[in-house]
């Protein structure tokens, strides 16, 4: 092997080894950080919303714990364009009547909902939309 396609190979093979794992596991598609699917929902043992998000995005939960010169910002809790209030009101939600929930950050929630979003928000498609 001549001495340039050395290392191509040691170098691609380098780069393989340093590429970030997917998300998924068992060689399944890899989870998307800012949604939980109708697939996941059939999939979870979870009884309302509040439990599926925490054990498969704890993090949504965990953007409103930070404090700010004004307190703790509460994500938002929206189901069919209408606020229905922070992350508890996800607990009186049965997993049956969401379809999908999908977290917007900051910026995001703010350009579509406007301020008060600096948490950010939890959108909620109903079952059979």
């Amino acid at each position: 092997m001549s001495g340039s396609r050395y290392w191509l190979v040691v170098l691609v093979a380098l780069s393989s080894a340093c590429a970030p794992a997917a998300q998924g596991t068992g060689g399944g598609p890899a989870r998307n950080s800012q949604l939980i699917t109708t697939e996941e929902i059939k999939h979870s043992t979870a009884s309302n919303a509040y439990v599926l998000v925490e054990s498969l995005r704890p993090r949504w939960l965990a953007r409103g714990s930070r404090q700010t010169l004004t307190g703790a910002p509460e994500v938002a809790v929206y189901m069919g364009g209408v606020r229905l209030g922070g992350v508890e009101v996800l607990r009186s939600i049965a997993t049956s009547e969401v379809a999908e929930l999908r977290f917007l950050d900051a910026g995001a929630a703010q350009s579509r909902f406007g301020s008060g979003h600096m948490a950010g928000v939890i959108l909620l498609t109903p079952a059979g939309q």
